[in-house]
């Protein structure tokens, strides 16, 4: 381990323990703090020459902590770190993915400022979007953390049980889960989006009448795509409602939209983000440690 180093930046700090316990890592020392005017300061406090090092960040809330990322990969690559494994449990921007007219394709704008940076390994959690994978140059190891939320479904025993994606660009996520539970029944919602935000569903279909059904996403934003589909599933005859989502981003309110009304069950969610809020005992939140650990490991 003398020559393996455990940067952690200011979005993961909550992931710091349990991933350096789990990997036994060194956790690195280094300052990390801000000027007078806000810009990052980060300052080596020993050397990285001919270490590996593995950075633990966030793109959430994703200017700052996409910025602090981009300092920290660099400084280890310009002081000659032998091998830098970039780790995001939530890798933002992937809303902007696609090439459109007089839009920019955020995505593959700050994969390469990431790549440029210096990483030579990128470990991701649910993306948003499969298209993103595209961008990526570097080694890239995506993680699921869909068979973590598939044990402890299995856990509850129910019965009757569909899986449903909230959207058509969902269904992988929902497939995985369909297939690791071994059951019959997959339900797709499809939406219309009128505006950023806002969605509208246009149609379901899949047996789900009397069911249980479970909605799978890879993340909690807004949580009006969730609403809406769970509207839908219970006006056309949905028993209870479940939802496993990766990310619970809390700073867009939509968890705390879904926990307001008596729509859902239970809600799963993972801390990939770092919890700043009091949630209900709906909500039950998956520890991601192991798995990102795993990845690690494997790249030591």
């Amino acid at each position: 381990m003398d020559n393996q180093l455990l940067f952690v930046g200011s979005s993961c700090q909550h992931l710091s323990d349990p991933v350096q316990s789990l990997t036994n890592l060194p956790l690195a020392r280094y300052r990390l703090d801000r000027f007078a005017d806000g810009e990052i300061l980060f300052f080596l406090d020993e050397p990285v020459k001919d270490k590996t090092c593995v950075v633990l960040c966030s793109t959430h809330s994703p200017a700052e902590n996409l910025l602090e990322a981009l300092t920290i990969i660099n400084t280890l690559k310009i002081n000659r770190a032998s091998k830098i494994i970039a780790v995001f449990p939530y890798l933002g921007y992937s809303r902007s993915d696609r090439q459109l007219p007089n839009q920019p394709v955020n995505a593959r704008l700050f994969t390469h400022f990431l790549e440029e940076a210096g990483l030579d390994h990128l470990i991701t959690l649910n993306l948003h979007s499969q298209t993103d994978v595209r961008y990526i140059q570097k080694p890239h190891y995506h993680l699921s953390f869909i068979p973590s939320f598939a044990q402890a479904i299995a856990q509850l025993n129910l019965p009757d049980l569909a899986i449903a994606t909230p959207d058509l660009g969902g269904k992988d996520r929902a497939l995985e889960m369909f297939q690791l539970l071994n059951l019959h029944d997959l339900v797709v919602v499809e939406k219309h989006r009128p505006s950023t935000d806002t969605t509208e569903v246009t149609q379901v279909t899949g047996n789900f009448v009397g069911k249980n059904v479970l909605l799978v996403d890879d993340m909690i934003q807004t949580g009006h795509t969730l609403l809406n589909a769970a509207q839908a599933l219970k006006a056309q005859g949905a028993a209870d409602l479940y939802v496993c989502a990766t990310h619970p981003v809390y700073a867009a309110k939509g968890i705390e939209l879904l926990t307001s009304t008596s729509l859902f069950k239970q809600l799963f969610v993972s801390n990939s983000i770092s919890k700043n809020i009091e949630l209900p005992t709906s909500v039950t939140i998956l520890d991601i440690s192991p798995l990102i650990a795993r990845a690690i490991t494997s790249l030591l």
